[in-house]
């Protein structure tokens, strides 16, 4: 239905609404002022067409253009207009709100059509296609006899590309060719342009924006964006140099991953995983660094890491293994003396509970107290120190009787 404002379509062509004229609906009357060639008048009074039902051959009774309501007393809200204030206004500039009576616009929002700003300027409806065969480079090939929607003739295209989230770049801006054989852009109709200096693996968005004669043109969300994914190499091995730090309730686990040429893909993130007991568990973290927490002395893990890139998963590193510390100040069972001598003794002892299986080291710590027979005795006596892994020491180079 090409009919505008609300018309109908019939046999003999747009059967228009109260309030709107045309072969197509197109133009309002304005206010007070209604039929087929809009000479009628709702009222001489101030009052106009407000409260009054308009009806028409082909359409149903409403209320006058810009207004609604049971008794057709309510101006149309910001934003609507026309017989019972059933239709939207265009793009206003800013977002405005239009003439309620006729739908027009003061300015239109760029690339829209005045004064109703309905209908865009020309432009491109379809996804350019888009190929990534080298290092940099986007090769950007569209149709411009094809996929050609909006008001007016294309004359000039333009190539826009950008990072996600960044303002467009316009890479060219040309004349539409025609089918010239010596026109080396073109190949069977189609346009194919070259984007080059881009950065190895980062996504980029691309657009084709069309003007006609006059420079008009539409960048709005009916043009179609194409994207796609530069060039880069993901590593088929990595030495993540995995580094491990351990107490007696915690892991922290510290790596690296540093692109060794060029065109490898930018990192995103990193997935670590860890087996805990029977099952592997997996986070995300933007850090090289990874900390577990929350364990009990003498638990063990497993550990792993890879790199999230732009262009997918590098592989994963070696699994790495680690234990958190033994309590030090866990106690000995059953402190013995074996034997005495006049200078010497030898001692035992057995390990701490929970920790059979486990290599320790033990710190012996001795000194004299006290001295039976002899002056001075202990007078200036310091504390000795042995430290072994044997769970039996002899002590020599002691006083006697002490």
């Amino acid at each position: 239905n090409s009919c505008r404002h609300g018309g109908v379509m019939t046999s003999a062509g747009c059967a228009c609404p109260p309030g709107f004229a045309g072969s197509l609906c197109e133009s309002g009357c304005g206010r007070n002022r209604f039929g087929q060639d809009c000479g009628g008048i709702c009222s001489s009074r101030s009052r106009e067409c407000k409260g009054l039902v308009l009806c028409s051959p082909f359409a149903r009774c409403a209320c006058a253009h810009g207004y609604t309501g049971e008794f057709c007393n309510k101006q149309c809200s910001p934003g609507w207009y026309g017989n019972n204030c059933s239709q939207r206004c265009g793009h206003c500039v800013s977002g405005t709100s239009c003439d309620i009576y006729t739908g027009e616009c003061s300015e239109c929002d760029l690339g829209y059509l005045s004064p109703l700003c309905m209908e865009a300027y020309v432009y491109y409806s379809q996804k350019p296609t888009l190929t990534t065969s080298d290092y940099r480079t986007i090769a950007v090939l569209f149709d411009p006899q094809h996929g050609i929607l909006g008001y007016g003739k294309p004359n000039i295209y333009q190539i826009q590309y950008r990072e996600e989230g960044h303002d467009w770049i316009t890479h060219v801006t040309k004349m539409v060719p025609t089918e010239d054989p010596s026109d080396l852009t073109v190949s069977e109709g189609k346009v194919e342009e070259t984007i080059e200096d881009l950065r190895d693996g980062v996504l980029y968005q691309v657009r084709v924006l069309l003007m006609d004669v006059s420079y008009n043109k539409y960048d709005g969300e009916l043009v179609q964006v194409s994207q796609t994914l530069t060039k880069c190499d993901i590593p088929e091995h990595y030495d993540y140099d995995i580094q491990t730090t351990t107490n007696t309730t915690s892991f922290t686990f510290t790596w690296t991953y540093q692109n060794k040429s060029e065109p490898w893909c930018p990192v995103e993130s990193y997935e670590v995983s860890w087996e805990e007991d029977w099952r592997w568990l997996t986070d995300i973290t933007q850090d090289t660094k990874y900390t577990l927490t929350d364990f009990l002395p003498d638990a063990s893990v497993a550990f792993k890491v890879r790199a999230k890139t732009s262009g997918g998963f590098a592989p994963f590193s070696n699994i790495v293994s680690a234990i958190t510390r033994v309590n030090g100040s866990s106690v000995v069972r059953g402190l013995t003396m074996i034997s005495s001598h006049s200078d010497f003794i030898e001692i035992s002892w057995r390990p701490p509970f929970g920790t059979e299986g486990r290599k320790l080291l033990y710190n012996v710590a001795y000194k004299c107290v006290n001295q039976l027979a002899c002056s001075p005795g202990c007078q200036d006596a310091v504390e000795e120190q042995v430290t072994q892994e044997d769970t039996k020491v002899t002590l020599n180079g002691l006083l006697p009787f002490s």
